[in-house]
């Protein structure tokens, strides 16, 4: 790997480790998926890693294994140009970067990322595609690469491609007082350090509407003042513990009392990176995250990170 000299380096926060694994980023030729791939190549540089650019094919209906080596050799040579001129546009981002690529044949889309995010930092997708990528997010693929993969997932969507290396705002972080949310502080705020910006960390505590709510509460005489005030209490207390891992870095919190998608999205409009856990305890206890992290990557205006 060859490193950027020091006087290139972005101005930081703290010490931040270098990382050993690589940052691993699925193409396929759509505008999604290079907004991922110029993201990539920005957050790899940061981490002074190596970039690993990869386009999966998914085995054809019906194949069997004998097939599979002709299938290799056929679209490896279709999907030469594609990587050639991807990494081609990615050194002359960043000349120093160091930047692999390969096509990986025979495998379902999720297995294959699987494989090659064990030992990464990140694995970065975009949210729409096409060919091995193109239902990526909008079936069992995503639930199966968001809760197996041991990497975090960095998912560039569609309203965050508008600037995915976008320089200023925060890096927000959605807190909901699970192990995860702590893990996701964490990560925040080493991209915090990383980029030379502040962590803003949101916890949104109203629960979703539902037709017997009203009649809940009355019945169970639920004060919404004191829910208010044990959401302000847990998040001061999740950043009082990250605070003594990161002196460095400058936290604030918002408590809202909306629901956690929509307090996510909206607080993701002028933030670099948003980052959610995807299994939490949600809202009052009750609510999944991982639905959560589902529909704030579809709706997020900037890059989401999803943490297991």
């Amino acid at each position: 790997m060859t490193d950027r000299d020091a006087d290139e380096s972005p101005e930081r926060l703290g010490p931040v480790p270098r990382g050993t694994g690589p940052v691993v980023v699925g193409i396929d030729g759509s505008d999604s998926s290079s907004a991922a791939a110029r993201w990539a190549a920005a957050e790899a540089t940061r981490r002074h890693v190596p970039l690993h650019v990869i386009h999966v094919v998914p085995p054809p209906p019906g194949a069997f294994p004998t097939d599979l080596a002709w299938a290799a050799i056929d679209w490896q040579a279709r999907s030469q140009p594609l990587l050639d001129a991807t990494t081609d546009f990615l050194h002359q981002l960043h000349p120093a970067l160091e930047v692999r690529s390969g096509v990986l044949v025979g495998r379902p889309t999720a297995a294959a990322l699987n494989s090659e995010a064990e030992f990464a930092e990140l694995l970065v997708i975009g949210s729409r595609g096409r060919g091995g990528f193109a239902t990526l997010l909008l079936g069992s693929t995503a639930v199966q690469v968001l809760e197996t993969l041991a990497a975090p997932v960095v998912v560039v969507g569609p309203m965050a491609a508008r600037d995915e290396t976008a320089e200023s705002g925060p890096v927000v972080v959605g807190v909901d007082g699970s192990a995860g949310s702590q893990r996701a502080l964490r990560f925040a705020a080493n991209e915090a350090t990383l980029r030379g910006t502040t962590v803003t960390a949101v916890y949104a505590w109203e629960p979703a509407p539902h037709p017997g709510l009203d009649a809940l509460r009355a019945a169970s005489g639920l004060d919404w003042s004191s829910l208010a005030q044990h959401a302000t209490d847990l998040l001061d207390d999740e950043l009082t513990r990250v605070r003594t891992e990161f002196p460095h870095v400058q936290f604030t919190g918002q408590t809202l009392a909306d629901q956690p998608v929509q307090g996510l999205v909206d607080a993701s409009q002028d933030a670099q990176l948003l980052v959610v856990g995807s299994r939490g305890r949600g809202a009052l206890g009750g609510l999944v995250m991982g639905s959560v992290s589902h529909s704030v990557v579809r709706a997020a205006h900037c890059p989401v990170a999803v943490l297991r």
